[in-house]
């Protein structure tokens, strides 16, 4: 005997429907399931790298304000540097005027002790005189300089 197809209305017809949806709908649920549980999984995760994000940028912002700080404190420092060296060198040239000065004294010493030695004798006095008057001033100039205007002659 053969078996004929159901026909529409066909109450095998109908409970096949049935039972063929709600496999179908059971899979469906299923799926549903799988699908928010990944949408979870990935939720926690873009949240988490979320934060991480917001930390790192919080660090970077920190990093840059430090470096901005830095910065700053850098510059200044290279403007105390430059001033250091610009005392440095004014020192430098000051140390080597009064150390032409006191050679040029020193040098006159010895002429007069050299007149000493000879008890004058032998000495060209005018010559001497106008020495010692030169260092003389030269030395008052170093000892007494005038207010607000510093020595910039060097007497040679």
């Amino acid at each position: 005997m053969t078996t004929q197809p159901p026909q529409p209305g066909d109450p095998r017809d109908l409970q096949a429907l049935v039972q063929s949806l709600t496999q179908e709908n059971s899979q469906l649920k299923a799926n549903l399931e799988l699908v928010k549980q990944l949408a979870d999984k990935n939720s926690d995760m873009y949240l988490n790298i979320l934060a991480g994000l917001k930390e790192h940028l919080l660090k970077a912002e920190s990093l840059v304000e430090e470096t901005a700080e830095l910065k700053k404190e850098n510059a200044e420092n290279e403007l105390e540097i430059a001033e250091w060296f610009k005392r440095c060198s004014r020192a430098e040239a000051e140390n080597t005027r009064l150390t032409g000065a006191l050679e040029r004294a020193n040098s006159f010493l010895r002429s007069a002790y050299s007149v000493a030695e000879r008890q004058g004798q032998r000495t060209y006095w005018e010559g001497f005189k106008n020495g010692l008057d030169k260092i003389l001033l030269e030395q008052h100039k170093i000892l007494y300089p005038t207010p607000n205007k510093p020595d910039t002659n060097e007497t040679t």
